[in-house]
């Protein structure tokens, strides 16, 4: 049997599944593939390591984007051969992002290479959708030893007479998406062989872990985290300026442009969202995990503590697990303070025995332990609705900080995630900031 055997350092404490990071795995059975969701921008890689420790045993996967290690256990393979040719039938259930990849992968000793395809399924809010997908081929080995993901994410671009510099495209970036009136901050890292690691922050939230590369005056990132399927393109023109395209998945497509600009910010995410109080928390009524009727009010004072954080969320969301990944960490350093959380959930299907189910999947996956409410479907006009002690819901995910009467402290309206680096540090430190001096 062919075997692509290569050690793999893996981030702590993002795939439990494998060791930690600083430790060696040599798996019985490794195959590292870049794999193309094919959208209508073109390839959208992404790169995938499958491995079995022993045989017989489990298969594990962990999807790369940049930093980023994204690891699920719920993973089928069967193998078998056609004549010289080796099959491997593979599935990935993604299942807090009601995500499915199925492929099938060939391994050809004649041509010494990896083909094949298959398709994502996934639920959006207008329904269940498909991208095909095809195997590119293995990751070379020692590619993976010093990052997550490698610069063959994409295939080089053959030099088209004018050539940047890494320099060039490094930094920080204002940038206009065509479908807003409200500037992003796009933030490039590029290494000395063109790799980039990137995202763009947004008053709503980060586009979290994007990874590509430069060649010569274009750049090309992408991301696939079982919610997102994002690909950007970009080409540098003569001033120095940045003129591109952005697509997600086979449902959306727009324009940007941006401009150097090392002094943007954003507007204050504490500032965005009002507090209108106009509804009793006892007249909220939602759904607890058990499928009962329960009162907002009855849920919070049943949580005690000093202070309060509900978050607004969806299991649907990257940027709502990032922030959930964080609240479990200020919750376990606060508890005994009296720092506790409770979640409301609006989810893609109004299916409430199927989301009951989600979220409880959801808080397994993650060690959450705080109670989650089902609020209702993700749609934000009906949240708005559904939820109108805030004016709208903007954004998800949107924190509550309330004081042990329930009375509001400060609203958080979207979310800087790990990926931003200084400005997540930054928000951080702002809601440790906010939490003890009302624990005081």
């Amino acid at each position: 049997m062919y075997r692509l055997l290569i050690h793999v350092v893996l981030l702590a404490g993002l795939f439990p599944a494998f060791v930690q990071a600083e430790e060696r795995f040599d798996p019985q059975e490794q195959h590292i593939v870049i794999m193309e969701l094919l959208v209508p921008g073109g390839a959208l890689p992404f790169e995938c390591d499958l491995q079995q420790s022993a045989q017989d045993d489990p298969w594990y996967a962990a999807i790369s984007n940049g930093e980023e290690v994204i690891g699920c256990r719920d993973v089928d393979v069967t193998h078998h051969t056609i004549g010289h040719d080796e099959v491997w039938d593979v599935r990935i259930n993604l299942a807090h992002y009601d995500t499915v990849l199925r492929w099938t992968m060939i391994y050809s000793s004649d041509q010494q290479a990896f083909r094949g395809g298959g398709t994502l399924r996934k639920t959006r809010p207008s329904g269940r959708v498909e991208i095909p997908l095809s195997i590119r081929g293995p990751v070379q080995q020692g590619s993976w030893q010093s990052r997550s993901s490698s610069p063959e994410r994409f295939l080089p671009i053959e030099p088209l007479g004018q050539w940047a510099s890494k320099n060039d495209f490094s930094g920080r970036w204002r940038v206009n998406f065509s479908s807003s009136d409200d500037p992003a901050i796009g933030v490039f890292d590029v290494d000395d062989a063109g790799f980039v690691n990137g995202t763009f922050l947004t008053k709503t939230g980060d586009y979290r872990y994007l990874a590509g590369r430069v060649d010569g005056t274009k750049l090309r990132m992408s991301c696939f985290d079982g919610a997102h399927a994002f690909l950007f393109h970009a080409r540098m023109l003569e001033d120095g300026t940045l003129r591109g395209d952005f697509w997600s998945g086979t449902w959306w497509h727009e324009t940007w442009t941006a401009s150097r600009d090392d002094n943007i910010s954003l507007p204050d995410a504490y500032e965005s969202t009002e507090w209108l109080g106009d509804s009793s928390m006892a007249d909220l009524v939602f759904v607890d995990e058990g499928g009962q009727p329960k009162s907002l009010g009855d849920a919070l004072e049943q949580l005690g503590g000093k202070v309060r954080v509900v978050e607004v969320f969806g299991t649907w969301c990257p940027n709502c697990i990032d922030a959930a990944k964080d609240l479990k960490h200020l919750e376990d350093k606060y508890h005994d303070r009296g720092l506790r959380v409770l979640g409301l959930a609006f989810e893609h299907t109004e299916d409430l025995s199927r989301s009951t189910g989600i979220v409880r999947a959801y808080k397994q996956r993650y060690g959450l332990d705080w109670p989650v409410l089902i609020a209702g479907p993700s749609d934000k006009e009906a949240a708005s609705e559904a939820f109108p002690v805030l004016d709208r819901i903007r954004t998800y995910p949107t924190l509550i900080f309330l004081d042990e009467n329930n009375e509001l402290i400060a609203i958080h309206a979207g979310y800087t995630g790990p990926a931003t680096g200084e400005a997540y540090d930054q928000m951080i430190a702002s809601f440790e900031r906010l939490i003890e001096s009302n624990l005081d």
